[in-house]
């Protein structure tokens, strides 16, 4: 349904293209449909189609990863290294929901072991609110005595809770009332203890950054797949070709190797390591956590053919 529309609507832009994926997608399944797609309807909408409720939730889903993915990269943990625990809090209990339904999308695009919603935002991000001296300074110069002394006097989470309910705080005192908004304060989010955090549009998210040797061992586990598949790319093997591995490796990736031995041969389709290093087809030296490794790969014959 998607793709045939899809190519339909492109007809127009791109005749040739589409002309040919039609043939392929859909005139080799029904031999009675129209002859070209340029001899098809184009397509209409259908209203009952349009799912609101469903296109929020995914939005919610998807804007929980991409925060996901700036909380990872701003504490510098790259995607290979596992983590433990991801936290959110969603106001809205239908995208929630959802969330959880399909959190083995999220734990997935993210690497991380485990999802938890939570109902404070205050247990993963703190916010400091500060006064923009750039702008107030050339609103209200002879009040920005009154404005420090309020903000000091307010924690930052209060003056946080009135602006996201009415947009603006109210300054009252004895000579003067004045009104912030939002382009005159200065909003840093700051990540509680242990955790790398996120937030936008109602959404905070904050993952546990700690590591036990477990996930560490997985993360160069996972490093060393990477390396050995830039290699079979390297070599020109085709997708499937089983391969032995020649070389050895030092007490740390060793340790990490033999507690995910099968994972790593399930990914890269290794089907004997020999920590002799005999000759290969090909073979490459790289360096992982700190120790250079020389590794040789071969496609795999079965002795008995």
């Amino acid at each position: 349904e998607v793709l045939v529309n899809v190519i339909k609507i492109l007809a127009p832009m791109i005749p040739f293209l589409t002309e040919n994926i039609y043939q392929n997608l859909v005139r080799n399944v029904d031999i009675h449909s129209p002859e070209s797609i340029h001899l098809c309807d184009y397509p209409t909408v259908h209203e009952e189609y349009i799912d609101i409720g469903l296109m929020k939730r995914v939005d919610t889903l998807k804007k929980l990863v991409e925060l996901g993915r700036s909380a990872r990269n701003k504490a510098g943990i790259k995607i290979r290294q596992p983590l433990s625990t991801i936290k959110f809090v969603v106001n809205d209990n239908e995208s929630a929901e959802f969330v959880l339904e399909q959190k083995s999308v999220i734990l997935d695009e993210l690497n991380i072991k485990n999802i938890e919603r939570i109902e404070n935002p205050g247990e993963l991000i703190k916010f400091n609110i500060k006064p923009n001296l750039k702008i107030l300074g050339q609103k209200y110069g002879k009040d920005l005595q009154i404005i420090r002394k309020f903000m000091n006097e307010n924690p930052s989470e209060k003056l946080l809770t009135a602006l996201q309910n009415t947009g603006e705080l109210k300054i009252e005192s004895a000579s003067t009332s004045l009104i912030l908004n939002r382009e005159d304060l200065l909003i840093e989010p700051q990540s509680v203890q242990g955790y790398t955090s996120g937030a936008d549009d109602g959404i905070t998210v904050g993952i546990n950054i700690e590591l036990n040797e477990e996930l560490i061992q997985e993360g160069i586990v996972r490093d060393l797949i990477r390396q050995v598949q830039i290699m079979r790319k390297e070599a020109n093997f085709a997708v499937e070709d089983r391969i032995e591995i020649f070389g050895e490796i030092g007490d740390n990736c060793g340790i990490a190797l033999e507690n995910f031995k099968d994972y790593f041969f399930n990914e890269t389709l290794t089907v004997n390591w020999d920590k002799k290093f005999n000759s290969a087809e090909y073979q490459s030296t790289f360096k992982l956590r700190d120790e250079e490794i020389t590794l040789g790969i071969q496609r795999f014959k079965n002795r008995e053919d």
